[in-house]
């Protein structure tokens, strides 16, 4: 675990335990590695040294064992010149994602595993100054080397032998591994230990906090001496099999059939056993090494239309422990079976990625494939890097079997792009499985591009399960889940099932449940959970919804304000982070008595875990109070990303929006608008960091910017983005945003096991947008206005950039801004709190906008049951000042990215209507108004782009089928649509976002459809606050 994480940092092979180890020589551990050690990495993490190849000098001669053979080191002293580089500096800290480092030191862990290496002292890099002279000396006495171990009694695996050529080592180190997520708080710390214990210091550095997580620190006594390796860099050395097997089984014999020792397992390796050590084997059949390594689980088999098997290596170091080079020699040996020997350096897998991740198009791939060679001496074959890679084809003579590409006479073009022109004779001579790993890392556009210009390419493409799912997440708009337990062709067979079956809407089963007894109408679709509220707001149900016809579905109660809680007061809305966080957030609002002649009502947070239904462990304060209320149910709307709690207000007090860190409770954002502008609006999450907020009376969404780092710089609202502006006979009632999958802040860690779910990203956002006339309040027009998230942020951030802003004349709104200090009362730890208002509701011109800048201060660990206050009156003032945003028309901004849907009847009351890229809702039909089909519409733009094809295929044929289901048929993309408002609105609304919509065959009389990932749901209504009987379908 801690070498697969470590293996991203392109450092080298890393050590797990760093110490200097030799059963051989005291002389070596003073030291520690050194360039021109031979050995090989034991399961533990430590490096096993046999001898060293290095001429006699520096008391080498000390370290190396008696009667080492002839040969076996390099020529002259000036081959093992090396240079001292101080690789890293003090207080170092190596560590990659999904680890986190908080401002207050503490490591987190956000996804499955990930490891932490602290140098406080940094390290020195000691490294060869010309490798060559080690690579010869390695080709030539490669075998002579592994008889000579097996003749000295070590058990040693084939491909584990290591020659070194630079070394990085340190003083002092610690290391931690984590195998589960964890949350702030439940991580850990490395510090240096300041206090002696009984006169006697144990360790000079030590980790702090959880101890559920595996760690360790250098031995304080060894010193200052840098002799602890961290990172190692040399040539892995694999013999082709049967010579191994023939040395093994040598030895074998000459034991009279007693087994061989063995030291511990290698690194990369399976510990070698006398019983596969006598299969002596030719040189000709599939090479065992390529077994094992893909037994390991970094490489993948699939079959091709021959006897042959490929091997395919994960785009990622999420696999068992197997070194990197292992793949390209098991390659190189495979396909050059005449060579004995195969060298690869730990430069050539380090370099590959590091020069060329995660920016590889079309042209770096060609550039890689051209900027190697490999080379046959002394009977042994490796990769070498060529310094003019436009001459590959010359210098290459020997060509790796079945790679080359066969030539064509003309130059081929990529088909579209800004692609430079290259021919089509490209000798790849990297083995097969690299340069199918390195396509797996080019982008959708660049990977079909390999397809349509190289045979080669367009073949092992072709032929790589692998590469087939990759480009059909890509193609389906889904994400593959790394914790599945599926392997990668039942996952390729489980999408494309999925996408058949949206296509043709034929459900694979329906069942219908029942709904208890008087539930309100308060619900919620989530995370594959139907919820409902009772009719007196105290408790939470629940269902899980079924995926097959074995599953019984069943109903569960959560106790609304917690375990244990028999409080007054009622739940006026629900929030859910479920797949995020095992999170449910309940809004609980509860009678407090007279205040100056009038009712008073608590509004309360209640932070549950999901799962078991307690307090969150989490959650520093599990009940947060929000503010005191003349309403007993105001309105209110909650939505949770991250670390960020969003919640809209309105009652009899006006509309106020907050924001809070739920994790520690303390409240970042207090803005109050306008009147009743929040009344009937749902915020939601673009992205992890933007946060999109309707405001009705504005008739706009309000842009907020939430930063990482909390308490260096509060939210601030960035930008305004009006809609179509309403005719003087309307007013909006309701506009709230909906959109599924949320945009999740880092892993789903609570995701269940299936194959892939949709990406946040490319799915689109819904907005329900209800109208009505002041003259007539029975008159509501209720329209859906659906948006790509991606094509939002795109948005956002062009009008949002300085340079257009200097080139635009735009009206503005303005914000007064006051910064608060803030004292926690249970801990005293000081935060940063902003209060912002409207002032300005009528937009002017615009003029340089003034953003305030804000001091920084430190929270302490959290207190997993306490209770927090929100109220706005704590805490002294620091700076005031005044902001401007500006404001964007909707046709500036809105046409290119939108549709709009107009919704009749009582299907405008329903929000939870869109996941993924699709979009339900009821058609009528034209023969009877009281009978709807169940349509889906499919903004996937691979699918719309498609239709189109077909469309144009068709109508060039001279047949014309009709509009089949598609809206905006026949039109170029990039014209837009009107819609048919009939004077709703004040100005013309354009949209320019295609759907394909597909039609389930038959017919129903629901009352609403909704829709999560795998299934559809309909429901019947008898009364408007009672829901009885939900259909399924999946």
């Amino acid at each position: 675990m801690y070498t697969r994480s470590m293996l991203k940092c392109l450092r080298g092979y890393p050590l797990y335990d760093p110490k200097p180890f030799s059963e051989l020589s005291k002389e070596y551990l003073r030291n520690g590695i050194n360039v021109g050690d031979v050995g090989f990495v034991r399961g533990s993490g430590t490096f096993d040294f046999l001898f060293n190849v290095c001429p006699s000098q520096n008391g080498l001669n000390l370290i190396n064992p008696p009667n080492l053979p002839d040969g076996f080191s390099l020529e002259t002293p000036d081959h093992s010149a090396t240079t001292v580089l101080e690789s890293f500096p003090p207080n170092t800290r190596l560590f990659q994602s999904p680890i986190a480092k908080t401002r207050s030191g503490e490591y987190i862990c956000e996804g499955s595993e990930g490891a932490v290496l602290e140098l406080p002292k940094g390290a020195i890099q000691d490294e060869a100054m010309n490798t060559r002279p080690f690579e010869q000396l390695a080709a030539r006495h490669g075998v002579q080397w592994y008889k000579y171990i097996m003749n000295r009694g070590r058990g040693i695996s084939n491909g584990s032998l290591y020659l070194i050529t630079s070394v990085t080592k340190s003083a002092q180190w610690g290391i931690a591994v984590f195998d589960r997520p964890c949350a702030p708080g439940q991580g850990l710390k490395f510090d240096k230990k300041s206090f002696l214990h009984f006169g006697k210091s144990t360790s000079k550095y030590r980790w702090k906090g959880s101890d559920t997580f595996p760690t360790k620190v250098s031995n304080p006594d060894q010193g200052d001496a840098a002799n602890q390796c961290v990172f190692v860099r040399g040539y892995k050395i694999m013999i082709r099999q049967d010579i191994f097997d023939n040395l093994c089984n040598d030895q074998a014999r000459s034991r009279s059939n007693s087994a061989i020792p063995s030291s511990s397992p290698q690194a990369g390796s399976s510990t070698m056993t006398r019983q596969r050590a006598t299969r002596i084997r030719g040189g000709a059949g599939p090479d065992p090494a390529v077994s094992r390594l893909t037994g390991a689980g970094l490489f993948s088999r699939t079959t091709r239309t021959t006897s042959d098997e490929e091997v395919v290596l994960h785009p990622n170091f999420n696999s068992s422990l197997v070194h990197p080079s292992d793949l390209i020699n098991a390659a190189l040996l495979s396909q050059n079976p005449a060579a004995q020997v195969a060298l690869t350096h730990d430069d050539v897998w380090c370099n590959l990625l590091r020069d060329n991740f995660p920016k590889l198009n079309y042209a770096t791939l060609i550039n890689v494939a051209r900027s190697y060679t490999h080379t046959i001496e002394y009977d042994c074959v490796f990769l070498e890097k060529i310094s003019d890679p436009s001459n590959v084809l010359e210098k290459s003579s020997h060509p790796l079997q079945g790679i080359e590409t066969p030539a064509l006479q003309e130059p081929l073009t990529p088909p579209v792009g800004d692609y430079t022109s290259v021919p089509a004779t490209i000798s790849l001579t990297l083995p097969r499985e690299l340069v199918e790993h390195i396509l797996l890392l080019l982008d959708t556009r660049s990977m079909l591009k390999c397809r349509l210009v190289n045979r080669e390419f367009n073949a092992i493409i072709q032929s790589s399960t692998l590469a087939q799912y990759y480009l059909a997440c890509k193609a389906a708009g889904v994400v593959d889940n790394p914790q599945s337990p599926f392997s990668y062709a039942e996952r390729l067979e489980a999408l494309k099932k999925r996408e058949d079956a949206w296509r043709k809407l034929k459900p694979g089963f329906e069942t219908t449940i029942k709904v208890f007894d008087q539930p309100s109408s308060l619900y919620e679709l989530t995370a594959g959970n139907y919820f409902l509220l009772d009719h007196n707001g105290k408790d939470l149900y629940y269902c899980r919804l079924p995926s097959s016809t074995q599953d019984n579905p069943q109903w569960f109660s959560i106790p609304g304000h917690g375990p244990g809680q028999s409080r007054s007061g009622s739940i006026v809305d629900m929030g859910m982070a479920v797949y995020e966080h095992d999170l449910v957030v309940n809004i609980i609002s509860s009678e407090v008595g007279n205040q100056m002649d009038m009712q008073r009502y608590s509004l309360d947070l209640v932070l549950l875990k999901f799962s078991t239904g307690e307090y969150h462990p989490v959650a520093r304060h599990p009940l947060i109070h929000v503010q005191t209320s003349p309403s007993a149910r105001p309105f209110s709307n909650v939505t949770i990303v991250g670390d960020n709690l969003a919640l809209v207000i309105h009652d009899q007090d006006g509309s106020k929006l907050f924001i809070f860190d739920w994790k520690t409770g303390h409240k970042r954002l207090q803005h109050k608008t306008d009147e009743d502008g929040y009344y009937g609006s749902s915020p939601i999450f673009v992205s992890p960091e933007l946060l999109l907020v309707p405001n009705s009376i504005l008739s706009n969404f309000e842009v907020w910017q939430l930063f990482s780092h909390s308490n260096s710089n509060p939210p601030v609202q960035i930008l305004s983005l009006q809609i179509p502006a309403v005719s003087d006979n309307y007013i909006i009632t309701d506009l709230r945003c909906y959109g599924e999958p949320s945009a999740f802040l880092h892993s789903v860690p609570h995701f269940p096991p299936r194959p892939f779910f949709s990406s946040s990203e490319n799915s689109i956002i819904t907005v329900n947008l209800r109208l009505q006339s002041p003259s007539a309040p029975e008159l509501q027009i209720a329209y859906k206005l659906i948006m790509h998230r991606n094509a939002l942020l795109d948005t956002i951030q062009k009008w949002t950039s300085p340079s257009l802003l200097e080139q635009q004349d735009l009206p503005i709104w303005l914000h007064e801004v006051t910064v608060h200090k803030v004292a926690d009362p249970n801990d005293g730890s000081v935060r940063l709190t902003v209060q912002s208002e409207l002032i300005l509701t009528d937009p002017g011109s615009s003029s340089p906008r003034d953003s305030p800048t804000l001091a920084t201060s430190q929270i302490s660990p959290p207190s997993p049951t306490s209770h927090i206050s929100a109220d706005s009156s704590s805490g002294s003032a620091l700076s005031t000042s005044r902001y401007e945003i500006p404001a964007v028309q909707w046709a500036d901004w809105g046409p290119p990215i939108s549709r709009w849907f107009e919704v009749k009847g009582i299907h405008k009351w329903w929000n939870r209507q869109s996941a993924g890229q699709r979009y339900v809702f009821l058609d009528p039909n034209p023969r009877d108004k009281k009978k709807y089909m169940v349509a889906v519409a499919d903004f996937n733009l691979h699918i719309v782009r498609r239709n189109a094809e077909m469309t144009a295929q068709l109508r060039g044929e001279g047949e014309d089928n009709g509009d089949n289901g598609n809206i905006g048929e026949g039109k170029k993309e990039q014209e837009l649509e009107i819609l048919d408002h009939e004077g709703v609105f004040s100005e013309e609304v354009y949209m320019g976002l295609k759907c394909v919509v597909h039609h389930a065959p038959g017919e129903y009389d629901f009352d609403a459809v909704l829709i999560d990932e795998e299934r559809l749901l309909g429901l019947k209504v008898l009364k408007v606050s009672t829901r009885n009987d939900i259909n399924f379908f999946s």
